[in-house]
């Protein structure tokens, strides 16, 4: 449990933006699960917060080279949230290339909600809308974008997350 526990400490440093902590909190978990022969619970996740991280911090080839290899690992284990996570992560990167491979971007994004949607994963769909919607505002395609917004806004507040929800709203007022 110590490798999870520092899987997901470096993951949520991460989204904080402290991302070397994050690269060191998730080492530390990783060769605990090496050490381990890499069969944990949760390792497909772990696997796709690395990817996560590395885009976070501003790495996006190393995100487009532990993404793909984080759906592998987590297809391999039969896992449907590990991959999902990753393939949002997938199209993140290669939104951020330049040129951005919107296209292919978009295809990584629709798998993972219908993985996400597969495993009732409520809020993870309303992030990938967020995400939906934020590839396609950056396209100029603010029409796309917004029934992406107004989806994860529904979600956020249902759930009671009015962070997230003031957050959607301010984005859906910037494509309406």
């Amino acid at each position: 449990w110590t490798s999870l526990g520092y899987g997901f400490k470096g993951w949520a440093e991460s989204r904080l933006g402290d991302h070397e902590a994050a690269s060191r909190s998730m080492a530390k978990g990783k060769a605990i699960i090496e050490g381990l022969g890499g069969q944990v619970v949760a390792a497909d996740w772990l696997a796709a917060a690395e990817a996560e991280i590395a885009l976070n911090a501003g790495r996006v080839e190393d995100a487009l080279r532990l993404a793909p290899a984080a759906v592998a690992f987590g297809r391999k284990a039969g896992g449907i949230y590990g991959v999902a996570l990753a393939e949002r992560t997938w199209a993140q990167a290669l939104a951020r290339l330049e040129p951005p491979w919107w296209d292919e971007a978009l295809t990584h994004l629709a798998e993972s909600m219908r993985l996400f949607e597969e495993g009732d994963s409520r809020l993870e769909v309303a992030r990938t809308d967020c995400v939906c919607g934020d590839l396609r505002r950056a396209r100029g395609d603010h029409a796309g974008a917004a029934p992406h917004y107004r989806k994860a806004l529904a979600q956020f507040e249902l759930s009671g997350l009015e962070g997230d929800a003031s957050r959607v709203r301010g984005l859906l007022h910037a494509v309406n």
